[in-house]
């Protein structure tokens, strides 16, 4: 048996011939390592899809379940013991564009939509006596106001960042 340095490759071995082999093998590990470090990151960003897309789907279930707390506690008796009535149909919830107006026209109650945000909306509301709030008014925030001599409530009921549509809902309040 030969030893190492005897071998023919190893005798006839240049420069140029290292070089190569060695430039072939570190083009192999190259590819090598640039083919799990793609297959992890996009382990990573289908892993940051899945959550983000989970947290979507629990935003729209909060959503849901703060109407339903909204609306079982409209159905709760108050004080005196009597179940308090909405008087507007809570079905009829405006949807509002993004850069959108609605007007309302039992109370003439103005909201002017410019921006609709995850939870939240930038609007200008003019009241039935002309006043002006310009505002950020988030999900389940209310303003007051009075119409005549009857007090009603507008609450925002709804967000859609994506679509660029809010939904409010006014109502008559005691």
């Amino acid at each position: 048996m030969k030893k190492f340095a005897e071998l023919e490759i190893i005798q006839t071995l240049s420069w140029a011939k290292l070089f190569s082999v060695l430039l072939g093998f570190l083009t192999i590990y190259t590819s090598i390592l640039w083919a799990i470090s793609t297959r992890v990151s996009d382990n990573r960003a289908d892993y940051v899809n899945m959550r983000y897309h989970e947290l979507q789907s629990l935003e729209n279930k909060i959503k849901e379940l703060e109407e339903q707390n909204q609306a079982l506690r409209e159905q709760l008796p108050n004080e005196n013991g009597e179940a308090t009535t909405k008087i507007s149909n809570s079905s009829e919830q405006p949807e509002i564009a993004q850069g959108g107006t609605f007007i309302d026209p039992k109370t003439n109650l103005i909201v002017s939509v410019s921006y609709v945000r995850s939870g939240y909306i930038v609007a200008v509301v003019t009241l039935p006596n002309g006043e002006q709030i310009s505002k950020n008014i988030s999900l389940g925030q209310d303003i007051k106001f009075e119409n005549g001599n009857k007090k009603y409530q507008m609450i925002i009921t709804s967000t859609d960042p994506k679509e660029g549509i809010t939904k409010l809902l006014i109502r008559e309040i005691k």
